[in-house]
C-alpha cells in the first residue's frame, strides 16, 4: 500500500479521524499549530525534535518545556499508559546508548531507526545548549545557567553526577515522550531510581526538598495539554516503597519526600502510589494519612503481599514480580521490560447478566440460568481478546530504546520486542452484577415471585411497569449482597473470578503474551450511560458502582474491606483490584490512629489495592452550587485526581451521593 493510499485509509478510520478532528479544532484556535508527519515514523520523531521551540526560563533550578504548537501525526495506536525505567537515563550517557544500539541486530530495521533517532537527540541537545548560550546574562556566568549547560553536555558522555542532574535528565526525556504523542506516561519507581543520590539528599535535605518540589511543579505544567479522557487524567504516577526479593521493605529519603511534597504542593498530578505490605513501617502509613487529609486523593496503597504472588502465578520472574510498577492508574506491570498495555476494553458483567436474562425464558433452575450467564461471559471474553489482538500499533523507537528485549532481539516494541508482552483487561459493574444475580436467584428461583420473562420486561420498562415499581420498592427496602459477609455471595464472586481467569489462561495475544484482568475501570459512568436497567435496582443510564465499592448505607468501610480481602486475586486476576472508599475528613482527623490500624489491618487481611477519598458531602454540595468558592478543591476520580470544578456533572453527583451514603454509615 503506497503512502497516499495508507493516509486515505487512515483518515477513514475512527481513531485517526478523531485525532485529525481534534487537530483541526485546535488549529482554528491557534494558527501557529503545525502538524509533523513523514512516511517513516522515525523521521516524524526527528522532524518533531528539530521543530520544538525550546523555552528556557531563567532563575529556575530545573527546566521543562513542551511545544504545544506541534502536533505529532501518526496512523496507528501510539503506546502509552505505562512508565519507563528512568534509571536508564540517570545511570547512562548517550554514548552508552550508542553502545547498546551497536549490538542490536538490524534484521527488522530497529538498529537503523534507533541510530537515526539518537542522532536527532544529540542534535536536539546541541540546539538546547545553543539556546541557553543566547540568554543575555549568560556572560555573567550564572551558576544556574552554567550548571544547566553542563547538565545537557554531560548527558552525551557521563552518567548523572548530582540529584539536580538526575532530575533534569528525567524531565528532558519525559518531555520527549509527551511531545511525540505518548499519553498517560507514568514515572515508575523514582525513589529507587534516585537511590544513589540518597546520601547527597540527606546531607542537604532542604536543598533536595526544593529540587523535588521544583521537579513536581514542572511535571504539573501543561496540565491541560497532558490530560486524556477528562481534565486531570494524566497518569503521572510516582511509585514509592515496595518489597525486595528478600522480603525487605525498600525506603529512602525520596520515599518520604515524594509523599510529603505531593501533599505540600497540593496538586492533582503528579501523584504517589505506595507499594505497601505487612512489614511497611508505621510512619509511612502516617505520611499517607497526612497526605490524604490534605484532600489530594492520594497516595493509593498497593499490597505487595498479594500483588507479588499474583504476578508470580501469572508467570512473572521473581525479579519482575518484585520490581513491578503500574500503568496510569493502578494496573501492575513488569517494569522496564514490558509492552504493558493494560487498558483494553471492559468486561461488562451487567451486560452478561442482562443478555442471559433475555435468553433464559425457558430455564427452570438457578443452575440452568447460571450456565447461560457463563456462556455470555465467555462470549464477551472472546470478543475482547480478539479486539485486543486486532489493534495496530505504531512503530515506536522511543519506547523501544527504553525497553529490555527490544535492542537484543532487534524488534520494535510494537512488534513484540519486549521481554514481557502481557495484555490487561478491565471490568465494570461487578458488584451490580453480583447483586443482580442474587436477586434473580431469590425472586425467580427461590421464592418464584417473578418469571424470567417478567424480569426481562421489568428491565426494559426501567422499573416503570406495575411489576417493575413493586420490585423496585422491594430492592430499595431490602438488603444488597456485595460487601456483606455472606459466604454464598463471596463464593459466587470467586466462582466468576475463577471462571474468567480460567478462560483467559487459554488465550495468548499476538505477541505470545498472556491476558490478565481486574475489578476496576474508569468506565463506570460511560458504560452505565449505555446500559439499560439492572436487577440490583440501578435504573437505565445510571452509573455502575465504582471499582470494588458499594453505594449501600448498610455496608461500612470495615465490612467492605473484610469482604474484599476474601476475593480470589490469583488466577489472572492481576490487572488492578481497587477497594474504593470515601471518608469524612473530620472523622479521619479525630481517629488517625484507628485508621492507621484499619488500613494496616486491611493490608494484612489481603486486599489488593486501596484508594481513599477524604471528602465532606457538605463541601462537595456547596462546591457544586458555588464553584467560584472552591477553585482548588481536588477529588479522586477513577485512577487520577482532578479539580472538582473541572469534572462533568455526573461525576460530581456520584461523588456527592457516595459521600452522603458513607456519612450515614458513620
Amino acid at each position: 500500500m503506497d503512502y497516499k493510499t495508507k493516509l486515505k485509509y487512515a483518515i477513514k478510520s475512527s481513531y485517526l479521524f478523531e485525532r485529525l478532528y481534534r487537530y483541526s479544532k485546535a488549529k482554528k484556535n491557534n494558527t501557529n499549530l503545525k502538524c509533523i508527519y513523514d512516511k517513516k515514523i522515525v523521521n516524524t520523531y526527528c522532524k518533531t525534535l528539530d521543530a520544538v521551540t525550546i523555552s528556557i526560563i531563567k532563575d529556575k533550578p530545573l527546566q521543562y518545556w513542551i511545544d504545544e504548537n506541534l502536533y505529532f501525526c501518526h496512523f496507528n495506536n501510539v503506546l502509552g499508559n505505562m512508565p519507563i525505567d528512568y534509571s536508564l537515563v540517570v545511570d547512562n550517557s548517550l554514548n552508552d546508548f550508542w553502545g547498546k544500539i551497536s549490538c542490536c541486530p538490524n534484521t527488522y530495521g530497529l538498529r537503523s531507526d534507533e541510530e537515526k533517532f539518537l542522532s536527532a537527540i544529540v542534535a536536539y541537545l546541541d540546539r538546547i545548549i545553543e539556546e541557553i548560550s543566547k540568554i543575555n546574562d549568560f556572560s555573567d556566568k550564572s551558576d544556574d545557567l552554567t550548571n544547566l549547560v553542563k547538565c545537557f553536555q554531560d548527558m552525551k558522555n557521563k552518567p548523572a553526577e548530582t540529584l539536580r542532574d538526575a532530575l533534569q535528565r528525567i524531565l528532558f526525556w519525559n518531555s520527549i515522550f509527551w511531545q511525540t504523542g505518548h499519553k498517560l506516561v507514568g514515572l515508575g519507581r523514582l525513589d529507587l531510581v534516585l537511590d544513589r543520590f540518597n546520601d547527597e539528599a540527606l546531607k542537604n535535605p532542604k536543598e533536595a526538598e526544593v529540587l523535588i518540589e521544583s521537579f513536581l511543579s514542572e511535571l504539573h505544567r501543561y496540565y491541560t495539554y497532558k490530560s486524556s479522557t477528562l481534565k486531570g487524567d494524566i497518569g503521572q504516577i510516582i511509585v514509592v516503597g515496595g518489597l525486595d526479593e528478600e522480603g525487605n521493605f525498600f525506603r529512602n529519603f525520596f520515599t518520604e519526600i515524594f509523599i510529603t511534597s505531593c501533599a505540600k504542593l497540593h496538586l492533582p498530578d503528579p501523584k504517589c502510589l505506595i507499594r505497601s505490605g505487612e512489614n511497611m513501617p508505621s510512619e509511612i502509613m502516617n505520611l499517607a494519612l497526612s497526605s490524604l487529609l490534605t484532600g489530594i486523593g492520594g497516595p493509593v496503597l498497593a499490597n505487595d503481599d498479594v500483588i507479588i504472588p499474583s504476578l508470580l502465578k501469572l508467570g512473572y520472574s521473581r525479579k519482575q514480580a518484585h520490581n513491578y510498577a503500574f500503568s496510569a492508574c493502578w494496573e501492575p506491570l513488569s517494569y522496564g521490560d514490558s509492552f504493558g498495555q493494560n487498558n483494553f476494553s471492559n468486561i461488562n458483567f451487567c451486560r452478561c447478566v442482562n443478555d442471559s436474562i433475555f435468553s433464559s425464558f425457558e430455564v427452570e433452575t438457578w443452575g440452568e440460568y447460571l450456565y447461560n450467564f457463563y456462556n455470555e461471559l465467555e462470549k464477551k471474553i472472546e470478543e475482547i481478546c480478539n479486539a485486543a489482538n486486532g489493534k495496530q500499533w505504531e512503530i515506536d523507537p522511543l519506547f523501544s530504546l527504553f525497553t529490555d528485549g527490544c535492542l537484543t532481539s532487534g524488534k520494535d516494541i510494537s512488534a513484540g520486542g519486549a521481554n514481557n508482552n502481557d495484555f490487561g483487561i478491565l471490568s465494570v459493574g461487578f458488584s451490580n452484577a453480583i447483586n443482580s444475580l442474587m436477586n434473580i436467584k431469590k425472586f425467580v428461583f427461590d421464592e418464584k415471585q417473578y418469571t424470567m420473562q417478567q424480569t426481562a420486561e421489568i428491565i426494559k420498562s426501567n422499573y416503570d411497569s406495575v411489576d417493575g415499581k413493586i420490585l423496585y420498592k422491594k430492592l430499595k427496602n431490602g438488603n444488597s449482597y456485595f460487601g456483606h459477609q455472606d459466604e454464598a455471595v463471596i463464593q459466587l464472586c470467586n466462582d466468576i473470578l475463577i471462571f474468567v481467569g480460567n478462560k483467559l489462561k487459554l488465550k495468548t495475544n499476538v505477541f505470545g503474551g498472556k491476558f490478565k484482568f481486574g475489578l476496576s475501570s474508569p468506565a463506570y459512568i460511560d458504560e452505565g450511560k449505555l446500559m439499560e436497567a439492572t436487577l440490583d435496582g440501578r435504573k437505565s443510564g445510571k452509573p455502575f458502582n465504582t471499582h470494588i465499592s458499594v453505594l449501600d448505607e448498610k455496608v461500612g468501610c470495615t465490612e467492605l474491606i473484610n469482604f474484599a480481602s476474601k476475593l480470589d486475586y490469583s488466577n489472572s486476576v492481576a490487572n488492578g483490584n481497587v477497594v474504593d472508599i470515601i471518608l469524612n475528613p473530620q472523622l479521619v482527623e479525630k481517629n488517625l490512629d484507628k485508621y492507621n490500624i484499619l488500613f494496616r489491618t486491611a493490608i494484612k487481611m489481603g486486599i489488593y489495592e486501596l484508594q481513599i477519598n477524604v471528602l465532606s458531602s457538605k463541601q462537595l454540595i456547596d462546591a457544586k452550587e458555588h464553584p467560584e468558592k472552591y477553585p482548588e478543591l481536588i477529588v479522586r476520580v477513577w485512577g487520577f485526581s482532578a479539580y472538582f470544578n473541572d469534572l462533568p456533572i455526573e461525576y460530581k453527583e456520584l461523588l456527592i451521593n457516595r459521600a452522603l451514603a458513607n456519612e450515614k454509615i458513620a
